[in-house]
């Protein structure tokens, strides 16, 4: 299938946690079902992180012991913010990154 339509695909084993990089914006109800899925084990996931353009989240992200990384984003630095973002992939080895909205 992956060959017909032009795609890479890739087997991984489901019992390996994939580290998740989590980005939210001033929406968070989807932060807040992710969250809760993860901390009853729903979700097979290691949470690297939570990235956000806003403060709003920061005290319910901490208080689940996980790291909180702001990143302001206008019209002006959108490319440096994009930059900031990519770094931040790469310094916490994620794997996939998921945008909580």
């Amino acid at each position: 299938i992956a060959e017909k339509f032009a795609m890479d695909a890739e087997i991984h084993d489901a019992k390996k946690r994939m580290k998740v990089l989590l980005m939210v914006s001033r929406f968070g109800h989807c932060l807040n079902d992710l969250l809760y899925r993860w901390k009853i084990g729903a979700l097979p996931i290691d949470i690297v992180g939570v990235v956000s353009n806003h403060f709003d989240y920061q005290k319910v992200v901490v208080n689940h012991d996980i790291p909180f990384h702001h990143i302001k984003v206008t019209k002006d630095n959108k490319p440096q913010a994009e930059a900031q973002l990519l770094e931040l992939v790469e310094q916490t080895g994620t794997e996939l990154v998921v945008l909580a909205r």
